[in-house]
């Protein structure tokens, strides 16, 4: 019968600069696993994960984690600063990253997964009303290498699950789309002010519309 189990042998690198309410729902790391026999494939020793970095910046940190050997690096979001809405330019930035020698010994070392934020979708705190996101997944899938016949190129968005295995134990990871289906923000305008349920200052308002979205029903 299947039962629940911690992992404690898996290390994971945060290589962050900051990890904002987004980050929470970008990344799931399953910690009930299943038993099931399946030793032929390979072992997870450890998987390092990390967002905001910026193409400009030389990203040394890169290299420290490839040191480290973690058979996956996980990309939180912010991969690249596009904000743009000019693709030409969104498709230099990645370029920009791809060149970064210290990006390079990672891709060499590990196996990359990746999902993204609002900055690599294409514009701060943007959601679905984004006009370019269809040309940005095709950057996006393309910079990572995605195969031409992955579910992710068929469905809207990029989220993903991957499953791989630890010592006999399924290991599944999901990758969450919080850009491509979520309603647009709402400036704050002081109309919470007196609830104390919410910290302040707040930036935004919560939705009220019974049929907002954030991840969106397919997802």
């Amino acid at each position: 019968m299947p039962h629940s189990r911690r992992v404690t042998s898996i290390h994971t690198s945060i290589v962050s600069c900051r990890l904002g309410y987004a980050f929470l729902f970008s990344f799931v790391f399953a910690s009930v696993l299943l038993p099931i026999s399946l030793s032929a494939q390979p072992k997870i020793t450890q998987i390092a994960f990390g967002s905001c970095g910026h193409e400009d910046h030389p990203l040394p940190i890169f290299d420290r984690i490839a040191s480290h050997k973690p058979d996956y690096f996980i990309f939180l979001g912010d991969n690249v600063y596009g904000d743009t809405y000019d693709m030409k330019v969104l498709q230099q930035k990645y370029a920009q990253l791809g060149a970064n020698p210290n990006y390079q010994r990672l891709k060499q070392t590990s196996t990359i997964w990746a999902t993204w934020d609002d900055h690599d979708y294409g514009w701060n705190d943007i959601g679905r009303h984004y006009p370019h996101k269809q040309a940005s997944k095709d950057i996006f899938l393309s910079f990572f290498e995605e195969p031409a016949n992955s579910p992710r190129r068929q469905h809207e968005g990029i989220y993903t699950s991957y499953y791989q295995v630890h010592h006999g134990y399924v290991i599944q990871v999901i990758l969450l789309d919080n850009r491509t289906f979520r309603d647009d923000v709402l400036p704050y305008q002081g109309d919470f002010k007196h609830d104390r349920r919410y910290f302040y200052p707040l930036d935004y308002s919560p939705q009220q519309n019974p049929d907002s979205t954030f991840l969106g029903a397919a997802q």
